[in-house]
């Protein structure tokens, strides 16, 4: 999954913004690469707690960024999009318009329309985990919510083969935390579902390999992926998504 932020405040650096050129120049690299699915997101995630001048955007304000590059993108490229997003009605436009996924990284939390928006659609959906870890073991509860949260999803009628899990990493959780949850990782825990992992160009990598300049985390997210992959991992958010398919398609030659 390639990362395509139609953002200026990307916590990466590497926001379009409303550059459709430039979103089908990334997106085409994306493609050529053999990229499975462009992630397409109009609102920056990184935490306030670690990034100054973090601000909500409106949904019209969302919606104006995303949705001429998931057009472009839909018009010129046979690629799977997911919408990254926590507002239902900014996941509906964008699914109207060729959007494939929705990737919710509020775990259901944020928008109270958003599971009404899942019983509407087909879609899959990317289910984060998003909470406070509380004492005991990070995989436990990261665990244990994430079944909490399916099983009420499953009451509303919401097919369980439509859903993806994400454990979260970076959200909600300190730097301990996530090296904890990296370390315990087991697809098997989560019982077979598919997986995606997000743990590129984030901090707790940063302070892992000591290296506060975010665009010098490639090879450490690179690494992060790669483990993780190991451990049974299927998806893999990634904004050096061309290089790590370069590297994935290299391992598999020499298998």
């Amino acid at each position: 999954m390639g990362i395509l932020n139609a953002t200026d405040d990307s916590f990466s650096g590497d926001g379009v913004g409303n550059n459709i050129d430039k979103a089908l120049q990334l997106a085409k690299g994306f493609v050529d690469a053999g990229v499975d699915i462009v992630d397409v997101g109009g609102e920056s995630t990184r935490p306030k707690s670690i990034y100054e001048g973090v601000n909500e955007v409106t949904s019209d304000e969302e919606l104006s960024k995303v949705i001429p590059i998931i057009d472009a993108i839909r018009s010129n490229f046979d690629v799977t999009i997911s919408i990254d997003s926590r507002k239902s009605d900014v996941a509906k436009e964008a699914i109207k318009h060729g959007a494939n996924i929705i990737n919710d990284i509020s775990m259901l939390s944020y928008d109270e329309n958003m599971i009404d928006l899942l019983k509407k659609t087909d879609n899959h959906y990317i289910l984060t985990h998003n909470k406070k870890i509380n004492s005991g073991k990070v995989i436990d509860q990261v665990v244990n919510d994430i079944n909490k949260t399916i099983n009420n999803l499953e009451k509303e009628g919401i097919d369980r083969k439509r859903i993806v899990i994400d454990p979260g990493f970076g959200f909600n959780k300190s730097i301990e935390q996530n090296i904890e949850l990296h370390n315990d990782f087991g697809s098997e825990k989560f019982n077979n579902f598919p997986i995606l992992i997000g743990t590129s160009k984030k901090s707790f990598l940063g302070e892992i390999s000591n290296n506060k300049d975010i665009d010098s985390r490639t090879e450490i997210s690179i690494a992060s992926a790669l483990d993780l992959k190991n451990k049974g991992a299927n998806i893999f958010r990634m904004h050096d998504a061309i290089l790590f398919k370069k590297i994935i398609s290299y391992l598999d030659l020499l298998k």
